[in-house]
């Protein structure tokens, strides 16, 4: 008998793009499927467009639970739905997105051809509003300094064992912004066990001004400060060996972050970049901290390569 893959997708004020993605899930090659939407206090249609989604499409092997999550934010609506999967394996995706008919079949063979394997993970296209496809980026190497760096567990680009996310606490409620980058962490933080999709996109990611993770970061500084520190604090009380390079990694992050806020026009940059540098005792890191700081506040990028070529 074959495995079930749970979807758990949090829903707030979705009603123009739940459709689409409901059906992109039900035009899955695999079966069976269970996919839960948790709406998230929606003031629209979404909660009915959802019930009626269900009624119209349920059937033995694909079955449909709507559920409601009145405390605010994406993750409570996870953890919500997440409390309700049975199922071995489990995914994540948003409600404005579009996954790709193979993506619950790759997942699926990668963990049946590897039982040992806790995630399995891949690469997305991200579209834009006048059309254009562009790949995320994506590193096969060295998947926890590379999740740091480059965010390569995004909310739709996995599927997880069931166990290994109880384990590790599921999503962080206290976190409003970079929630699957925090979550991506940790998780690596327990585990190397790891299979990739490398030659198929799994879903397509539409960039507008009402996506959930939102086109800007100075508006959010706060929050994405919150997940740093959260995450900051994951690594140095985990027992991974070299904790410490890891934790200049999210420094890096954090200078970056700054150099990007200040690229924006918000005054939190300069002042956040004063806060770093002052408590940074290395000569030769405090030297990367400032380059990437200007070269962030000039482009808008975050150039992580140079981390990658220069921290150790």
């Amino acid at each position: 008998m074959r495995e079930i893959m749970s979807i758990v997708v949090p829903v707030f004020n979705r009603e123009k793009w739940i459709e689409k993605m409901f059906l992109s899930v039900r035009e899955q090659t695999y079966r069976p499927l269970r996919l839960i939407l948790v709406d998230n206090g929606s003031t629209d249609s979404s909660l009915s467009v959802c019930h009626r989604l269900k009624s119209e499409y349920e059937t033995d092997d694909f079955t449909v639970d709507v559920l409601q999550e009145l405390k605010r934010g994406a993750n409570a609506a996870r953890n919500k739905g997440f409390s309700e999967v049975k199922s071995r394996y489990v995914m994540f995706f948003d409600s404005d997105d579009v996954l790709l008919p193979m993506t619950v079949s790759l997942y699926m063979k990668e963990f049946n051809d590897n039982r040992e394997l806790d995630i399995v993970a891949g690469f997305v296209r991200f579209v834009t509003g006048d059309g254009q496809r562009l790949f995320s980026k994506t590193s096969f190497k060295d998947p926890l300094k590379s999740q740091i760096l480059y965010g390569i567990l995004g909310t739709q680009r996995f599927a997880v064992r069931t166990e290994l996310l109880r384990s590790v606490g599921g999503w962080s409620e206290e976190l409003m912004r970079w929630q699957d980058w925090n979550l991506g962490v940790r998780l690596l933080l327990n585990t190397s066990r790891i299979g990739w999709i490398k030659k198929n996109p799994l879903a397509d990611i539409y960039l507008h001004e009402d996506s959930i993770s939102g086109v800007n970061y100075s508006s959010s500084s706060k929050d994405i400060t919150l997940s740093l520190d959260r995450t900051f604090e994951a690594v140095m009380e985990s027992n991974i060996p070299n904790k410490c390079y890891f934790a200049k990694l999210i420094s890096f992050k954090r200078i970056v972050m700054a150099g990007i806020y200040s690229y924006e026009g918000c005054d939190d940059g300069k002042v956040l970049y004063r806060e770093i540098i002052k408590d940074v005792p290395d000569i030769y890191l405090k030297s990367l901290f400032r380059i990437s700081y200007r070269l962030a506040s000039v482009t808008g990028r975050g150039f992580s390569f140079l981390a990658d070529w220069f921290i150790r």
